[in-house]
């Protein structure tokens, strides 16, 4: 049977936990300290080199910059195929992202490389 003692002990967990419990349903913009963070890839971390080096090894790719936005990965992929390739480029990049990092989602951008020209002003 539950005693009066054993009563006030419940109650006083509830209300200790009732805080942190309302605050896990908030939107992510009003969620404050560490429970905001729990819900972004940057506390988790994403293993940006281990991406960057998965893309930089198919062939056509020569540059690969990351960005993460606080709400998604997005990978700028800068290659030396013709636009007509880029779709497949694209799916060739998810797929080897998926293989290193699968439970980050990430955006990728296709764009043609440019390379900079090396004249020297005076």
């Amino acid at each position: 049977m539950l005693t009066v003692r054993r009563f006030v002990q419940l109650c006083c967990i509830f209300l200790l936990i009732l805080p942190i419990a309302c605050q896990r349903f908030e939107s992510p913009k009003e969620q404050t300290g560490l429970d905001k963070d729990s819900h972004s890839y940057t506390n988790v971390g994403y293993p940006a080199s281990k991406m960057i080096q998965a893309v930089q090894s198919i062939r056509g790719v020569k540059r690969v910059t990351t960005h993460y936005d606080g709400k998604r990965i997005t990978m700028h992929v800068y290659v030396t195929v013709p636009k007509a390739y880029f779709n497949s480029m694209r799916r060739a990049v998810k797929d080897r992202v998926n293989q290193v990092a699968p439970l980050n989602p990430v955006h990728v951008i296709i764009q043609p490389y440019k390379q900079q020209s090396s004249t020297k002003t005076k």
